[in-house]
This record gives structure tokens, sequence and C-alpha cells, in this order.
């Protein structure tokens, strides 16, 4: 099975994804972002897939280019929170010498 994949299904849409190259937190909040569009629901499926499913909320709403925009938008989600786990130690040792510029070096 490839990483994504959506099947056209009455009025909604099903995304697959796997759980080894997206995580919980990339896959919330780039499915938050869809709301306005969208009913999202999620649910884990077999071994580490994670179902989306997404269903237009109005009729003038194209799911194929919203699915096209979610994957985008899943990438740039997922990079986010590899960059926030990445940079967090340098994030936090500005944050001490901003705030503590004369505390103890430990």
């Amino acid at each position: 099975m490839s990483q994504m994949e959506g099947d056209l299904q009455n009025q909604g849409i099903d995304i697959r994804i796997s759980g080894k190259t997206y995580c919980k937190e990339a896959v919330l909040e780039c499915s938050y972002v869809f709301t306005d569009r969208c009913w999202i629901r999620i649910t884990h499926s077999a071994g580490s897939t994670i179902k989306i499913r997404l269903e237009a909320r109005h009729k003038n709403i194209s799911l194929q280019d919203v699915v096209q925009e979610f994957r985008n938008a899943l990438i740039d989600y997922q990079l986010r929170v590899d960059l926030e786990q990445k940079m967090r130690p340098m994030r936090e040792l500005i944050i001490k010498k901003a705030f503590f510029p004369f505390g103890d070096e430990k």
C-alpha cells in the first residue's frame, strides 16, 4: 500500500496514510485546517495505517481538490513537527538565556 491513497465513496473520500510516516500531532493539526470545508473522521486501521474520512460540508466543494490540498498540508504539518522536535533544545537554550541571563549555566 502506498503511503497515501484515496477512494471516492458516496459523499466522502477516504485517505489512508502510514502512521510510521505521519505522527498523530501532524494529522490532527492538518485536519483542523480543513474543518471549515469538510467533516473529518480519523480512525486507525490495520497496523500503523491511519484512515482519514473527508466529507464535504457543502455541495460545491470538490473533494478531489481538497484531497490534493490535504496531502500537501499534511507534509507541511509533519515537517513543522519534525523541525520543532529538532530545534527544541536550541529554543529552550535561547529562552533560558533571555530570561535568566545570569543564572546557573547547567
